[in-house]
Order: C-alpha cells, then sequence, then structure tokens
C-alpha cells in the first residue's frame, strides 16, 4: 500500500530570488582577493608601460582677433553695418567662413611648404623611434630635376646608419610608395645625389658628435605636403568665443575672437605651426582684399593713358589753329559772351563726366559676362548709394575667392556666395539706369539754356568762336583727366595703407604637462579595471554557467527539499567505510538522519540522466541504514542495467527479472546476503530483459515490494533514471520516499524546472533531492553558486557511464574501474 503523498507547492508559486544579497557579494570579493590584487598588479604595471612608451601629446593654442573696420560708403553703408552688427550677421566678416578658412587645406599646405614640415626625422632608441625636429645631425634636400608634383608624390622613407665623425652613412633600407627599393651603393657619401624613383636627393651632415657613441640609426620620412596638411588639420580646432550670453535667434552675442587649438608630439612645431598659419591667414585675406584696389589702379591707368591722347590732339588743334590764323589774343567782348553761361556749362561739365564714369562702369559689366569680377571703385562717382553696392559687391567676391581657394565650386558656400553676387550685379545694374536717368533729364535742361545763349553767341566773329568752342572741349576733359589722377593717388595710398583683418591676442603658447597620454585617468582607469577585472570573470562565466554546483543553484530555482548534499570523494573505492569519519561518510550519516522523519520503508533512489550517481546514493545509504542495525534491503529495480549486480560482482546470480519471468517463485531465491554486514541483503537485477518496462508493470512486482515490507525496515531501490525511461514512473505508487540524485557539475540547470514539474504533479512520491559529488573543499558551507571562484574538476568514484540506449534497452556501455566485493 502506497503512502499519500505530502501537499506539494505548486509551480506557479515558485519564484526565483532576485534580490541583491550584499553578504554573497563581500563573500564572492573577499574569496578572489588574491586574483584581485595579482590584476591591480598587471593592470597598473601595463598601464605604466604604455605611460612610459607612448609618446607625449601637447596642447599648443593661440588667439586671434577678427578686426571690423566697419563699413565704408557713405550713409547707406553704415545704416547696412549698423544692421548687420544688430542682427549678428554680418556682411563684411562672417565668423563661419573665417573659422572655415583658418583650418583650409591649401593654408596648412602654405605652412608645410614654408617651415618643410613634411620631412621628419627619426632616432632609433631601445624600444620605439624618438623624432627629431631641428636637431637633427641630418638633413635631406631635394635636389634638380625637382621630384613630381607634390600632390602625387609617393611618400619616401629612408632608414640609415650613422657613425660619428665619418663622412659618409650607410642605407639600410628605403621605401618609395610602401615598395622597396634597391640602392646599388649603399655607402653614401654626404651631399652625395642619390636617384630614387620619387626624384633626386641629396642627404648632408650638419654636425657631429665629438664623442665615438657608436653608429645611430635615422628614419627619414617625407610625405606629400598636402598629406602632411591634413594630418595638422586632424589635430587644430578653431573656435569663437562667447561673451557668455545666450540668444536663441542672433549671434549677436559671439565675440570676434577666435582660439586655435593645435595637437602635437613636439611643443616647438605646435607653436610655429600656429605662428605660421595666422601670419599666413592675415597675408592672404590682405592679399584678396587688395586686388579691388590693384584692379581699380590698372583700370584708372588705362582710362588715363586714353584721355591723356585725347588732351594732346586738343592742344594740338588749338595751337596750330592760333598759329595758322595768326591770333594773338581773345576779344573782351567775346569772352564775355562765352562765359556768361559759365554756371551752366559747369554742372554740364560734371554731369558728363558722370555719365562718362557710368558708362565706364556699363562697359566694365557687360564684358564680365557670367563671371564675376571686381568694380574699380573709387572712380569719383558721387551717387552713395551705387558707390555703397559697389563696394558690398567686391567684399563678397573677396570672400568668394577666398573660399574658393580651399575648395571648389560645387562648395555650399561657393555656391550660395555666386547667388549673392548675381542678385547684387543685377541691382548694381537697375542702380545705373537711375543714375543715368536722373542725369539725362538735368542734362537736357542745361542744353535747353546753353542754347538760348548761344544764340547770343553768334554775333561773335567765326575766328573766336572756332577757339571758344576748341577751348570748351578742353575743358570738358581736363577735369575728368585731373579727377582720375586724384583717385590713383588716393588708390596707391589705400594699397599700401591696407589694414590686416586680423591681429594676434595671444601668442602661440604650448601647455607645460602633456594631453596626451593622461596619467592621472590612466592609472585610475587601471586601478578601476584591475579591481573589477576578476569579479566581472567570475559574474560572466556564472551567467554563462549551465551546470548544477550546489545546493544554491537549485534552491534558487526549485522548492523541493534538499535533503542531503553528498561530498564529493577523494578515494577510489565505490562504497564507504562506515567506521570512518570521513566527510563522504558523514555525509550519508546526515542523509540516514533526514530519512528518520520520512514515513515508510520503500526508499526509491532515482535521477534524470545516467552517470548522476543514483547506485553510489542507494548502495552507501543501504550500508548506513544497515550501520544502524536496520534490515536493510538494496533492490536493482534498473531492469536495464546490470549496474548494482556488477557492483557487488553478483552479475550471473538470479534477480527480479528472474522473477518477474516466473523462472524462480521464492523471493528469497533472489536475495544474497551482503557478507560485511548481516542486517544488509541485495537483490540484484538480473539479467537484461528486453522489455522492462512491461515487466515491472506485470502483477508480481508488487509481490516483491510487500515480501520487502514484511522481511525489512528498509528497502532501497535503485531505479531507472528518469529522463531516459518511463520505469521509475510505473512504479511510483510503490515508494514511500523518492530521493531524486542531483550531480553537482554534471546535472543541467535547465533540467531543473522540468524536476520540478515532477514534484508539482506528484509523479514521485514524497519527493527530495540529494546533491551529489559537491567539492567541499571549494565550499565548505555545501552552497556552491556563486560564493567561491572554484569548483574542483573530475569525480572520485572510479566509473563512468554513457549516454544512449545499447541495441534499444541499456544505457549504454561503462568504462572505468570498479571495486568489486563479495556477498
Amino acid at each position: 500500500m502506497s503512502a499519500t503523498p505530502p501537499a506539494q507547492k505548486p509551480l506557479h508559486n515558485l519564484k526565483e530570488d532576485d534580490s541583491i544579497d550584499l553578504r554573497e557579494i563581500l563573500e564572492t570579493i573577499w574569496g578572489l582577493r588574491l586574483w584581485i590584487v595579482l590584476s591591480v598588479i598587471l593592470c597598473v604595471g601595463i598601464a605604466y608601460t604604455y605611460v612610459k612608451y607612448t609618446t607625449p601629446v601637447y596642447e599648443s593654442t593661440a588667439g586671434l582677433l577678427l578686426v571690423n573696420d566697419g563699413a565704408r560708403g557713405g550713409s547707406t553703408g553704415s545704416d547696412m553695418y549698423f544692421i548687420s552688427e544688430l542682427t549678428g550677421h554680418s556682411m563684411r566678416y562672417k565668423m563661419s567662413n573665417e573659422l572655415y578658412m583658418l583650418q583650409t587645406i591649401s593654408l596648412l599646405q602654405q605652412v608645410v611648404e614654408d617651415l618643410n614640415l613634411n620631412v621628419q626625422y627619426f632616432k632609433k632608441t631601445r624600444l620605439k623611434q624618438q623624432e627629431l625636429y631641428r636637431n637633427c645631425p641630418i638633413a635631406f634636400q631635394w635636389e634638380n630635376p625637382v621630384p613630381v608634383a607634390w600632390e602625387g608624390m609617393k611618400p619616401l622613407e629612408i632608414t640609415l646608419k650613422v657613425k660619428p665623425g665619418s663622412d659618409h652613412f650607410e642605407i639600410n633600407n628605403m621605401l618609395v610608395g610602401g615598395e622597396q627599393v634597391y640602392v646599388k651603393n649603399k655607402a653614401v657619401q654626404f651631399g652625395e645625389v642619390i636617384s630614387t624613383p620619387a626624384g633626386l636627393f641629396s642627404i648632408t651632415n650638419l654636425y657631429s658628435p665629438t664623442e665615438d657613441t657608436g653608429s645611430t640609426l635615422f628614419t627619414i620620412k617625407v610625405s606629400s605636403p598636402r598629406s602632411f596638411a591634413n594630418k595638422i588639420k586632424r589635430n587644430l580646432t578653431a573656435r569663437q568665443i562667447s561673451d557668455g550670453r545666450t540668444n536663441a535667434t542672433t549671434m549677436a552675442n559671439m565675440s570676434d575672437i577666435i582660439v586655435l587649438t593645435l595637437q602635437d608630439e613636439i611643443k616647438e612645431r605646435a607653436v610655429r605651426i600656429l605662428h605660421s598659419l595666422i601670419q599666413n591667414y592675415i597675408q592672404d585675406n590682405k592679399e584678396f582684399s587688395a586686388q579691388s584696389i590693384e584692379k581699380s589702379i590698372v583700370f584708372i591707368n588705362d582710362r588715363l593713358s586714353q584721355i591723356e591722347r585725347d588732351l594732346g590732339i586738343i592742344e594740338t588743334d588749338y595751337s596750330s589753329y592760333r598759329s595758322v590764323r595768326r591770333i594773338v589774343r581773345e576779344d573782351s567782348q567775346s569772352q564775355i559772351a562765352i562765359t556768361s553761361d559759365a554756371r551752366y556749362r559747369d554742372e554740364l561739365t560734371e554731369l558728363e563726366i558722370q555719365m562718362k564714369l557710368l558708362g565706364m562702369i556699363k562697359e566694365f559689366l557687360a564684358g564680365q559676362n557670367d563671371t564675376h569680377e571686381m568694380i574699380p571703385t573709387n572712380l569719383g562717382i558721387k551717387d552713395v548709394g551705387l558707390t555703397s553696392g559697389i563696394e558690398r559687391y567686391n567684399t563678397l567676391i573677396v570672400e568668394r575667392n577666398r573660399l574658393l581657394a580651399g575648395s571648389s565650386l560645387t562648395n555650399p558656400r561657393v555656391v550660395n556666395a555666386n547667388l549673392q553676387l548675381d542678385n547684387m550685379k543685377d541691382g548694381i545694374h537697375v542702380s545705373i539706369k537711375n543714375v543715368e536717368n536722373t542725369h539725362t533729364l538735368r542734362l537736357d535742361a542745361l542744353r535747353e539754356q546753353i542754347s538760348k545763349g548761344e544764340k547770343e553767341i553768334s554775333t561773335i566773329p567765326s575766328q573766336q568762336l572756332e577757339l571758344a568752342r576748341i577751348t570748351r572741349r578742353q575743358e570738358i576733359i581736363e577735369p575728368l583727366y585731373r579727377l582720375l589722377q586724384q583717385k590713383k593717388e588716393e588708390n596707391m595710398i589705400a594699397l599700401y595703407a591696407l589694414p590686416d583683418n586680423a591681429r594676434i591676442t595671444e601668442e602661440p603658447v604650448s601647455k607645460s604637462s602633456p594631453i596626451k597620454p593622461n596619467k592621472r585617468n590612466i592609472y585610475l582607469a587601471s586601478l578601476l579595471l584591475g579591481l573589477i577585472l576578476p569579479p566581472g570573470i567570475f559574474y560572466t562565466t556564472e551567467a554563462l554557467r549551465r551546470k548544477v554546483i550546489g545546493k544554491q543553484d537549485v534552491a534558487r530555482r526549485t522548492n523541493i527539499p534538499i535533503f542531503a548534499v553528498i561530498p564529493k570523494s577523494t578515494k577510489s573505492d565505490f562504497l564507504i567505510d562506515i567506521t570512518s569519519k570521513d566527510a563522504l561518510t558523514e555525509g550519508f550519516r546526515m542523509l540516514r538522519s533526514s530519512l528518520q522523519f520520512s514515513p515508510g520503508k520503500i526508499i526509491y533512489v532515482t535521477s534524470s540522466l545516467s552517470g548522476e550517481g543514483k547506485t553510489f546514493i542507494a548502495s552507501n545509504l543501504a550500508i548506513s541504514l544497515a550501520a544502524t542495525g536496520k534490515r536493510t534491503l538494496l533492490a536493482g529495480v534498473d531492469l536495464r542495467k546490470q549496474r548494482l549486480s556488477e557492483l557487488f560482482g553478483i552479475t550471473k546470480r538470479k534477480g527480479i527479472v528472474n522473477y518477474l519471468i516466473g523462472e524462480t517463485n521464492d523471493v528469497k531465491n533472489i536475495i544474497i546476503p551482503f557478507g560485511l554486514n548481516t542486517n544488509l541483503d541485495i537483490m540484484p537485477s538480473g539479467p537484461i530483459p528486453p522489455n522492462p518496462s512491461e515487466l515491472l508493470a506485470s502483477h508480481k512486482f508488487p509481490e516483491i515490494i510487500a515480501y520487502a515490507k514484511d522481511h525489512y525496515d528498509f528497502v532501497v531501490m535503485d531505479t531507472a533514471p528518469c529522463f531516459l525511461a518511463s520505469d521509475t514512473f510505473n512504479i511510483a505508487q510503490y515508494a514511500d520516499t523518492t530521493l531524486y540524485v542531483i550531480r553537482s557539475k554534471m546535472t543541467d540547470i535547465r533540467i531543473l524546472p522540468q524536476i520540478q514539474e515532477f514534484y508539482d504533479k506528484g509523479q514521485l512520491n514524497s519527493m527530495s533531492l540529494v546533491i551529489n559529488a559537491f567539492d567541499f573543499r571549494r565550499n565548505p558551507y555545501g552552497y556552491g553558486s556563486s560564493s567561491k571562484l572554484g569548483y574542483g574538476s573530475g569525480y572520485g568514484y572510479g566509473y563512468g557511464y554513457g549516454y544512449g540506449y545499447g541495441y534499444g534497452y541499456g544505457y549504454g556501455e561503462e568504462t572505468g574501474k570498479k571495486k568489486k566485493f563479495k556477498t
């Protein structure tokens, strides 16, 4: 009669403990203390080596102030300047354009060529190459013919050996474009021209050490200026200084100060680069700004040459007319008549000059077609609006040309500037037309007044009248000539007095301490890494672990009672010595004590898979129970394997199978006394049958159970694994207590939910767990999860198991040595 299974907790009430156990974490860290110390020493040592042998990088800074001289060209320009300053959108100095110009490759390439930065010298030291700047005893120099164009130049690398006091050097290696080049004469005199696919060059000796320190290896690296300029650009930043106020819609809170920052391995080189960059930026800006004045001077010179020719013709006509007609002086009455309308004629002359100047500008604009060139300014046009528009047009052309020098026509900034220039040119055309219309109306009025005066002059003798006409022609052209001469001088003065668009507010200077590598941060990071690396590795390993280690792994995932934790055996003996006091024997004593509180006599011992130690647990539990004087029967109910029979050397004796198939009708005939203890008997399984499940389900198996209950105090049955066969479930109703064996470092954590399901559904009566082969040396408390670092390895029982079924019935072949006991 089977015992009633106890009330069991349903699976849905099982909750894994997700709370953080601070004590467990601290114990884990304490258990890893030696690894943490070693990790810290290793990480700090690596950090020290990195800091010691990494080339330091220094930061250099310089300040630049953009000088805005306001707008020129009258009240209209002043109004536009005021509006631009108020809104923050300056037409003269667009800060974004200036920041871009300071970092253009063309400007940086000019710096590289000025300072010869694309030729680098390195000295071989014990562990690394040390770059030499302006203190190298040798110098590289290109010879004629000049090598290929800078843009397509292949990088050149030369490794040479120099001996102090020698007049020659030895070339160890030469690479052109990454490919090795054979050099016929490796020993080369200083100053001798060397021919390579990259070009002709020579190497000179600048000075020689007085002491003989042995040969020194030098490496010379020559790259194109553009590639080195790209390297500088990656380490160069330009930013605008703010005055600290915030404005969401305008840039009025931004100052005109730019801070340049450059990172470089050599402080002196960084300072020289920044200084040269600023000087080249100011000079380039000045040259672009001078283009407008120079174009005006060329235009004025051309017009002066033409006017000089016209004046020469008029003066020649005047002189010839007087000499031919022998005229000595003009009559005073004629002079009075001619000059009576002088006021009108002066105004007429001024307007005609303005019309001629407008015609010059129209002619110049017509010759541009779709291009944009600077319009001559400072010609004497008196219309303020037109003059201001021309100046703004020229200023935008200067900015456009500066952008174009460092980019292409497809650059968005250049495209935007071209659109603005088109609009401004159209505006200039409209302004010229309006001014011409105004001047035409006034000219018509003046001509009408002059026409009335000419009627009065008609009575003047023809000779005097002709001289007056020649004189009037001269008077018209001479003011224009004098005006152009004056404007030429003004432009010349403006050209030489052209101010710089920027000035240095802070001279380039480098910080005394390097910014890379950051020693403090590296050491702190290495210390932190050393502290967290061992726990990190350990907890990562724990998170990826798939095997049960100890009691805590099971308790977290199931609510099945754990009867005992059996230590890992350190001996080859399969069975315990009950008189011993070792940990293994004490473990079975603990298991025996736990069973005292369980009802009934029939104890099943099963597991999930073969090899988890159920036969080992069943055998030694029976020995432990028999040692208390209780009559104990050890039965091998796993009919698919003869593991129990092999252990005790009784494989040829009759057993349970023989009784179930009717070969014997007396249960006594299949019981064998254990020779070492009179209280222990063994019931082997017998031969392996082809139908073990059917035999166990027959009516004769309950007879064995009934006999065992009548004649023994405890009956320990070694049953089949639950995951490999259904035999144990078929006879589960006869068990009073079921011990389910889980083996440390063998049972997969992922099968624990299935074991919990067996418990929740009551498929195994009074089910309890036994953790087998736990390494107490690693964890003396038997919890065996993340509280200790190691878990040991191997099994201590001298036996092994295979997996799968042999011939459709057994679990496979067994290997390993077994110690047999006589019965």
